[in-house]
This record gives C-alpha cells, sequence and structure tokens, in this order.
C-alpha cells in the first residue's frame, strides 16, 4: 500500500467515526472530546495528503526512513533514496588513514587511541568510532573534538617555501 493510499484509508476511516459520533443523540462531555480530537487527526492527515500531492513529501530516505523535504528531486540510485542530511553525515565518515593524512598525525596514532580503553573508547561507546571489516571509521566531529582543527599541509609548505 502507497503512502496516498495508506492516508486516504485513514481519512475515509476518521469521516466514518465521525459520522458515527453525530448519530449518537445523547451529549455526554466525553462525545466533545472524541469529536475535537477526530476532526484535529482528520484534519492532519488532509494537510499531509496534500503536500504529499503537491510533490513536497514524496520521497522517503532509505537510510533515516524521514520524509524528504527538500524541494526537487533528492538522490536516488537504483532503490536508494538519500536526504541531504544522510548524504552529508555520510560524508563525514572516513577512514583513520584519510584522517591521519589530512590532520598531520603519524600513521597509526588513531589506531592506536582506538584500542580497547583507548582515548577514543567513549566516542567508540558511542559509534562514532566503528570498525569496519579491517578499517576503523571516524567522524569528523570526533576528529574536530579530540585532536582540533585539520592540518592544512599545503600552507605550511607554502610558509616554509616562501
Amino acid at each position: 500500500m502507497s503512502i496516498f493510499e495508506s492516508y486516504e484509508k485513514k481519512i475515509s476511516e476518521l469521516k466514518q467515526f465521525n459520522e458515527l459520533l453525530d448519530s449518537i443523540n445523547f451529549m455526554h462531555p466525553e462525545k466533545k472530546y472524541l469529536e475535537m480530537i477526530i476532526n484535529t487527526e482528520l484534519l492532519e492527515y488532509q494537510r499531509r495528503l496534500e503536500s504529499l500531492s503537491l510533490g513536497k513529501l514524496s520521497y522517503r530516505c532509505s537510510f533515516c526512513n524521514g520524509f524528504i523535504k527538500e524541494i526537487g528531486i533528492p538522490i536516488i540510485v537504483g532503490d536508494l533514496t538519500l536526504c541531504n542530511f544522510c548524504k552529508i553525515s555520510i560524508s563525514q565518515v572516513m577512514t583513520t588513514n584519510k584522517a591521519e593524512e589530512e590532520w598531520g598525525l603519524f600513521k597509526g596514532a588513531i589506531k592506536q587511541d582506538c584500542r580497547p580503553g583507548g582515548a577514543l573508547q567513549i566516542y567508540k561507546d558511542a559509534g562514532l568510532v566503528f570498525k569496519s571489516g579491517k578499517f576503523w571509521q571516524i567522524h569528523r566531529k570526533v576528529m574536530l573534538q579530540h585532536y582540533g582543527e585539520p592540518k592544512d599541509i599545503i600552507k605550511s609548505y607554502d610558509l616554509l617555501k616562501g
């Protein structure tokens, strides 16, 4: 069932329930409360369906499973749909070799900190440093927080040269 069909079905069910409540003749405080809740939910589903129909939220990200709110066509490769947030998040993860090169650290420095009980243990526990196969992966935010700003090797070379 598509998202459109599920919203249309929910709208239909809410309308039927609303009609059922209208057919009840006696007044009860709970009845007014239920009518208010149903009408609010009905309006929300109608608003969502209208947004989908206008093409504003017609895609869902394969990673975060959220609706893509950006206007235009998102990144689509085969069955994979990617929102901008997930695209940016993925690009923030790098191998320790790349991070060591970018930060000007000696080879193996980050791997050393990845050992059990090492300096990066809290980040490992949070899933910001992890092993994928035989390679350690590290998030850019961890590098910035733990090691500071990356070293601009080219700028350093230019200063020494000139």
